[in-house]
C-alpha cells in the first residue's frame, strides 16, 4: 500500500493537518501530521509534529476524540 491521504483540514492560514494511511514492514499505520506552507513556492511540506499510530490503536483514538468533543460541548469552551 502506498501512503494514501484520507483527510486534510486547515489549521491556520499557513498550515494544515493531514491524515493518511500507510503500510510499513507489513503493518498498517495512520499518520496525523501538520504540514506548513513554504514561503517560496507555496507548496505544503510535512513537519516533525504529528503522530504515526498502528492501525489497531485507531478505535481507541476515535473513542477518546469523541469524549473530548463531549467534554468541550459540555463546558461550552
Amino acid at each position: 500500500m502506498e501512503k494514501e491521504l484520507v483527510h486534510q483540514m486547515k489549521n491556520h492560514e499557513d498550515d494544515e493537518v493531514r491524515i493518511s494511511v500507510d503500510r510499513y514492514q507489513d503493518k498498517e499505520y495512520v499518520d496525523l501530521r501538520i504540514f506548513f506552507k513554504e514561503k517560496k513556492g507555496g507548496e505544503f511540506k510535512p513537519t516533525k509534529k504529528g503522530l504515526k499510530l498502528p492501525a489497531e490503536l485507531i478505535p481507541g483514538l476515535v473513542k477518546g476524540l469523541g469524549k473530548a468533543q463531549e467534554a468541550l460541548s459540555a463546558s461550552k469552551v
